[in-house]
Parts: structure tokens; sequence; C-alpha cells
């Protein structure tokens, strides 16, 4: 059983530790799993860590400084896991060159690793099926008492491509954030039954903007490798005792939160099984009763007016990607003046290539066919308003919607019989004689 709980534990961290960062070896990944103790140094952000989110953006480059996961395997379920990253620098940029041979690899890769994934967890499916309940209910006690701890957090956004002549920089700094089980009195405890109790505390969250290229540091030509590089960009999370020393950049201020949550299963288990929710409580697992406390001290938002345009400007930049995506293909080589012809056929077919997209989604839908409807109603309604012809009656417009028919057409149709009017029978099905008399 120990085996098969480390060899899961070992399979969701590459998994998930994989799909972000380089140098995540497996084989050694599981030796530190099997010891309890897993530290993780110095690994170098994937540069395509974003590609399964379909963004504009793409890491330029990032490390992340440590990380590390201890489980108590002696007592697991009566102990608290331990999940630490202390340092994490991640500088951000939009994507300027499109390559969309490029685009269909990243778009295949993307594919590929949603299957490799989804083969992965039906693996693990069949691997813990035996042992499936005590698993489930091990992750639920580990879920519960695990602590987490993450420090020392900056993620960086540079754009001097959207608007050359306006560069911007916006950056995310997390001095310190912990998240441990409580009880009652909120002092850090190990939970065994009861209500759950979790506490997190939020240090020097901050979010800065620096519009106009009025930071002190551009980061996007500069190589991540140089000590001194590192230590400028960490210079950037703001601490206690360390505040930017420009305040008019921040568009969330520099706070410190604490959240107290406490979640009730057994309540949400009992409410489930009263007499008035037994009628619905087969459609669903009762969710568990949360109680949630916010305090926070002090929270200054700052909004200047060359940040709101730098916003404006990138959320244009990230509506319009979508599109430059979709007819980036057909883009031609040369530019305006040297090839006007062929820039004449690339317009033509970025719309002839819209309208066929918007005719196969909606050329069979019933709303489509009740507009054209519409259409050709209010069509034949302004032709004969054009002619002076009167409108006509509102039932003789639905028997008869080409037009009033004409006095010997009326004489005729009126002087046939009235089984004219049936359908013809199918071969083999014989429709009853009806009589209708008339009592006037």
């Amino acid at each position: 059983m120990a085996l098969l709980l480390e060899n899961v534990v070992a399979n969701a961290l590459q998994n998930l530790l994989g799909s972000f960062f380089h140098n995540v070896d497996k084989k050694n990944l599981k030796l530190s799993v099997f010891s309890g103790d897993i530290v993780l140094r110095d690994l170098p952000v994937r540069t395509d860590a974003l590609d399964s989110f379909q963004m504009p953006f793409k890491v330029k480059w990032g490390v992340l400084r440590e990380f590390r996961l201890k489980v108590p395997w002696g007592a697991l379920g009566k102990e608290s896991v331990v999940a630490t990253i202390d340092g994490l620098d991640v500088l951000i940029e939009p994507i300027k060159t499109w390559d969309h041979d490029e685009y269909r690899k990243m778009a295949r890769k993307t594919k590929e690793e949603e299957v490799q994934a989804e083969l992965l967890r039906r693996e693990r499916e069949t691997q813990v099926q035996a042992a499936q309940g005590f698993i489930d209910r091990l992750e639920d006690r580990v879920l519960e008492n695990m602590t987490v701890k993450i420090s020392n957090i900056h993620v960086r956004y540079e754009d001097d491509f959207t608007e050359p002549a306006r560069p911007f920089a916006l950056g995310i700094t997390i001095e310190l954030m912990r998240m441990v089980t409580t009880n009652a009195a909120w002092a850090e405890d190990v939970h065994l039954s009861g209500p759950v109790f979790k506490m997190l505390d939020l240090r020097t969250f901050a979010l800065y903007w620096n519009s106009e290229g009025g930071d002190r540091d551009w980061f996007g030509s500069l190589d991540c490798a140089d000590a001194d590089v590192r230590r400028r960009f960490e210079a950037y999370i703001s601490t206690t005792s360390h505040v930017l020393q420009k305040p008019n950049t921040y568009l969330l201020a520099p706070l410190s939160a604490t959240i107290r949550v406490r979640m009730d299963k057994g309540a949400s288990a009992a409410a489930a099984a009263a007499p008035s929710a037994s009628h619905h409580s087969h459609h669903a697992a009762p969710l568990p009763e949360i109680s949630l406390n916010v305090e926070v001290p002090r929270f200054d938002i700052h909004l200047y007016e060359d940040q709101y345009h730098d916003i404006v400007v990138m959320f244009v930049y990230v509506d319009l990607f979508e599109r430059w995506c979709r007819y980036r293909q057909w883009l031609p080589k040369a530019s305006v003046l040297a090839a006007p012809a062929e820039w004449w056929r690339y317009a033509s077919r970025c719309v002839t290539y819209d309208l066929e997209q918007d005719r196969a989604k909606t050329s069979t839908s019933w709303t489509t066919l009740r507009e054209r409807v519409r259409r050709w109603k209010e069509y034949i309604d302004a032709w004969r308003r054009k002619l002076g012809a009167p409108a006509p009656h509102p039932l003789q417009q639905r028997r008869h919607p080409r037009g009033d028919v004409p006095p010997a057409v009326a004489r005729r149709r009126a002087a046939r019989p009235r089984h004219h009017l049936r359908p013809p029978p199918h071969p083999g099905v014989s429709f009853p004689s009806v009589r209708v008399v008339s009592t006037s």
C-alpha cells in the first residue's frame, strides 16, 4: 500500500511540475518521494508553460529557486504534509512574431499532452481501483491537514510591442502566503474530526503598473543567469520593511490580510439526510457548509490615466490576438506597396473564411431559418409598399404569401371538392372517408 501511495504522489508531482518547469527528473523524483523529503532547486520555467492556456503571452525566462515537499509517511493523516515554494521569478512578454506552422505544432502538442494526461489518469485509476475508497479517505485527510507556504514571488509582464511609443510593465509580488490547519481557537493544530479550520496569512501582496517606460529597469533584453539581474528582479518584491520607492506606480498598494475558513461536512450531510432534503439528496453529494472571515487592515487602489490607457490597450491586444492567429496563415510576406494584389486577395480570403465559418455554424439552425423567413416577409411587404399595392389581409397573406390570387383562380379553387385538399395516401395505408355536414 505504501508503494502504491508513493507512486501516486510521484506521478502527480511529475505531471504538475513537468508541465511548467524543466529538469524534473522522474527517477530522482521517485527516490525523493520514497524518502519523504522532496527538494528541487533552481528549476527553469518552461518557455511554453502558457501555451496550454491559448494566451497571447509567452514566458521570456523564469526560475523556481526552491520547491520542498515533506511527506510524513509514518504518520500520514495524523501529521501535516508541508509544501513550500521559496522564490519564483517569472518574466512574461507578448508574442511578437508568429509562425502558423509553429502554432499548429503548439496546438498539436497541447492536444497530445491532454491525451497523455488522460491516459495517465486512467492508468492511475486502474492501479488504485482496488483501494480507491481508502485512498480517497486518505486524500481528504491529507488535504485537510496540508500546510502550504509560498514566499518571495515576483511575476512580471513587460510590453513594448503593443504600443511601442508607450511601453509599460506590470507585476505581482508576494512576500509570504501561508495556509495552515488550526483548531477552533485558530491556533495551528492537526485536524482529526469535526469541522475543518483553515487560516490563510497573506503578507505584503502588491500589484504594480509602471507606464510610459517609467520603470527603473527593463528586463526583457537582460540575461536571467546574471546574478545582478536576478538581484534587481527580486528587489521588486515589497516586504514589510522594504517598499518600492515609487508608490504612485502601484495599482494595488501592498496589503496584508488574514482569511479564516470554517468548513463543516457533517452539518451538510445531516441536512441532506433530513426529510425535507431527501427529495434532492440523490442528485448530488451534499456540499460542506463554509463560513469565511476576511480581515484586511488597509486596502488602497490607485488608478491613473496612463495606467487606464495601458489597460485598455492590453485588452484590445488580447481581443485581436485570436483573429490575428486565425488569419496569419494567409498573411503575405511582402509589404502592401510591394504586392497590393496579394493583400487584396488576403483581405478577400479572410472575409470569405469568416462567412464560411458563420454559414457552417448557423445555416441549419432553426434560429437562422426563422430569421430568413422574417426577412423574406419584410422584403415582400416593402416591395408591395413600393408598388403602391394594398397590404393583404392577414389570413390571405398567410394562405397566399406570393401575392393576391386572381378572381378566376379563386373561383376555380372554390369549386373544387374538399377532398382535393387531402394528401395522397401512402402505399399500403388507407384513410377513412370523412363526411362533413353543415348545420347552417
